[in-house]
């Protein structure tokens, strides 16, 4: 008996002692999986911090090149001068800032007075600011500092007199604003233009566009001044419902400055009394009128002695089938000969080449004798064979 006892105890303390064993297995397994749990745990984490990084450096991308004309010229909000320009507060303004509205203090001096209506003011700055400045930065942008910020800001537009579209955005915004005009800035869906929104005392909003309005004469154009949606869409692409929308035709300068002619026998007299100066009109008939015909009274304006020199043409706008509108451009003998002398100032001198050094260097390279002279062409045989293939070049706003 007493053999049994000892032989059972044996047995429980053996029994224990693997009991004992498996246990520690179990803590040692227990363990060993929850090392390992952590670890794939940590390497989860990793890898979503990682992924939120780049998430967040994607955003902060698309952020900045959201924010950019073109990837290139910044747009930044200037609505802080006006505010400052219109409480007096500009002491703690930077010496740019302060440089700025001085320049457009001055700018607006002498176009808007207190009797002024808000279109009459916001017309007014359009066409003081498509004249001052000029989008041609050909020879000229090198002598700007920092020149693709301030080719897009307002202090660049008014001490260089040289901008992009989103500098001629910006500088109109803050006029408006200086003048107390809702404005805003508004870019294409592929960031490659920008324009304004303006908000006027109908409080309908319209598009307009200085950039596109601006000459090189003193004569503004007025084809991109407050447009509607309809109308801006016709050149534009850009997110409608990320703007107000513009639907007024109060202010609409189309719908304002449009001559509605019953047929195409008014036009040579309504032509003769408008066409005294360089200038853009808007003719509406109440039918389709083929251009041809409107072409060919134009054409023969030109041949006259009294319009000789000039530049007349049109292009047709019809935003719905029942719009029949012509945009017709006139340009004086004398603004023509004011743009040429421009552009010719502009231009590169021209080097003549040596075709047989040419030719040598050709063969050179390729392998193979070529007269060039064969292949080149001059711009009026050029012309010549456009003429021969009836290729037709038309101008457009």
């Amino acid at each position: 008996m007493k053999k049994n006892i000892l032989a059972f105890a044996g047995f429980g303390i053996l029994s224990l002692s693997l009991i004992g064993g498996s246990f520690a297995y179990s803590a040692s397994k227990t363990d060993h999986l929850n090392k390992k749990l952590m670890k794939t745990m940590n390497q989860q984490k990793k890898s979503l911090d990682q992924l939120t990084n780049t998430l967040d450096e994607m955003k902060k991308k698309e952020e900045k090149e959201n924010n950019t004309i073109a990837g290139t010229y910044p747009v930044i909000d200037f609505t802080y001068l006006a505010d400052a320009y219109k409480s007096g507060k500009t002491k703690d303004l930077s010496e740019e800032d302060k440089e700025t509205l001085e320049l457009a203090q001055e700018f607006l001096k002498d176009i808007i007075t207190d009797d002024m209506t808000p279109y009459d003011k916001e017309l007014a700055i359009h066409d003081k600011l498509c004249t001052y400045a000029s989008k041609d930065l050909t020879n000229s942008v090198s002598a700007i500092p920092d020149e693709d910020i301030q080719l897009a800001t307002p202090h660049g537009f008014l001490k260089y007199k040289k901008a992009v579209c989103i500098g001629y955005a910006t500088t109109f915004r803050l006029l408006l604003n200086m003048v107390d005009i809702p404005c805003q800035i508004v870019k294409s869906s592929d960031l490659g233009h920008s324009w304004d929104l303006v908000q006027l005392d109908d409080n309908a909003w319209y598009h307009v566009d200085c950039y596109s309005d601006s000459s090189d004469t003193n004569q503004a154009d007025h084809n991109y001044f407050n447009m509607n949606n309809e109308q801006c869409l016709s050149n534009n692409d850009f997110q409608v419902d990320d703007y107000p929308k513009a639907e007024g035709s109060k202010y609409n300068y189309i719908s304002l400055n449009t001559k509605e002619l019953d047929s195409i026998y008014d036009l040579p007299e309504y032509l003769k009394e408008n066409l005294t100066q360089s200038t853009t009109l808007y003719v509406h008939f109440k039918k389709n009128i083929p251009f041809e015909y409107v072409d060919a009274i134009l054409n023969a304006l030109l041949a006259s002695e009294e319009y000789s020199g000039g530049e007349l043409y049109e292009s047709t706008q019809m935003y719905n089938e029942d719009d029949f509108t012509y945009v017709i451009y006139y340009k004086t003998a004398q603004d023509v000969a004011a743009i040429d002398e421009i552009n010719d100032d502009e231009q590169v001198p021209y080097e003549d080449v040596d075709f047989d050094k040419l030719c040598d260097k050709f063969s050179e390279i390729f392998g193979s004798e070529v007269n060039l002279e064969d292949y080149y062409y001059t711009e009026e045989e050029y012309e010549e064979a456009y003429d021969e293939n009836n290729y037709k070049t038309e101008a457009v706003g």
